[in-house]
């Protein structure tokens, strides 16, 4: 680093700011960072969100004194927890962020780094279905990858969801339905809450109970239960009766759940709930472990993430706990690294 000249009295004001109130940082009690399948820590818990890895990088948010102005916010990690700035990228547009939260805006770089969108908008999501929603002005629109508006913002909400299967969701007086990519209304606006569409179907939400639409907008499974996951191979969990269970898009409970692929049944165990708590079979039916996580997922990468009263950690195929519970909250592996959040030291 090159070093400076003379030091200006402002920044002396500014350096004694840093120091009276320890940089002004985040008052966010956890931090996120990323373990390798053996649980051990890759990355160092040191962002306030972070994502999944694909392509090689992962979308975090640093912890960046907010007396700043002009620090960037967001922006992209690799691997080794290395910011990603000017090197190459993967082909496409990739979104950070400048100055102060609260004030913060949001522009695109390439994949060579350079800047292609100055920072415009008042925040901007990932690119999802090939399209990306950047809100301006208070309201929502979508850019492509080439950084073109496809969509002008129009939509008036605190959030816009993302390009799933070519649709969606949009709010309008407190109701929502679904635009497709020309931003043309699909599914009209009617239901109080909306998830993304997953295999070919989405969760809606009607008087506080929820159920199952395919891309028509037609009813699959009546609105009946408290909460519905994503559907994933035919499959989702669900709570109704203050129970988990598995149902398939038909809203029938699977009682003894089967991890299977496209295709058929793999070789992938299954869980079990009996009275609240997973357990963990193999493809014969035989039990590797007896119910005893308050919460179990789907196999990624050949790991699942289980709960043990409030911490999170995985078990392999074999029902061996590989990652002992010990995290605020995980998410499933990608390429190789989980995101785990801790609370900050």
């Amino acid at each position: 680093m090159t070093p400076l000249p003379y030091i200006s009295g402002i920044w002396v004001i500014c350096l004694a700011i840093l120091i009276t109130c320890g940089g002004c940082s985040s008052p966010q009690t956890t931090r996120y960072g990323y373990i390798d399948t053996t649980g051990k820590m890759q990355i160092e818990p040191r962002f306030l969100q972070s994502e999944s890895f694909k392509d090689g990088r992962a979308r975090v948010e640093f912890d960046v004194p907010p007396i700043l102005l002009l620090a960037k916010r967001g922006g992209y990690i690799d691997k080794q927890g290395r910011v990603i700035d000017n090197v190459p990228l993967a082909k496409g547009l990739y979104s950070f962020c400048v100055g102060p939260r609260g004030e913060t805006k949001w522009g695109f770089r390439d994949e060579t780094g350079k800047t292609v969108v100055e920072p415009q908008y008042e925040w901007a999501q990932r690119f999802y279905d090939g399209l990306c929603a950047v809100k301006k002005d208070g309201k929502w629109g979508y850019i492509d990858q080439s950084g073109h508006m496809v969509i002008e913002p129009q939509i008036h909400s605190s959030w816009a969801d993302h390009f799933s299967e070519g649709l969606a969701g949009f709010e309008s007086s407190g109701k929502y339905g679904f635009i497709d990519k020309t931003g043309a209304p699909i599914i009209k606006p009617q239901f109080e809450e909306v998830s993304e569409f997953h295999d070919g179907v989405a969760v809606v939400g009607i008087d506080g109970k929820h159920g199952v639409i395919d891309k028509s907008g037609h009813m699959l499974i009546s609105p009946r239960f408290q909460k519905i996951a994503n559907f994933d191979r035919g499959l989702a969990k669900a709570s109704i009766g203050g129970k988990n269970v598995w149902i398939d898009k038909n809203g029938t409970v699977v009682t003894d759940l089967i991890l299977a692929s496209t295709g058929g049944v793999s070789k992938v165990p299954r869980w079990s709930e009996i009275g609240g708590k997973y357990g963990l079979k193999d493809a014969s039916g035989n039990q590797l472990l007896e119910p005893q996580f308050n919460d179990a997922r789907r196999f990624s990468e050949g790991l699942a993430a289980v709960k043990v009263g409030e911490s999170w950690g995985f078990v392999d195929t074999s029902g061996k706990v590989v990652v002992q519970p010990q995290f605020l909250s995980v998410s499933d592996f990608s390429e190789g690294l989980a995101a785990v959040e801790v609370r900050a030291r």
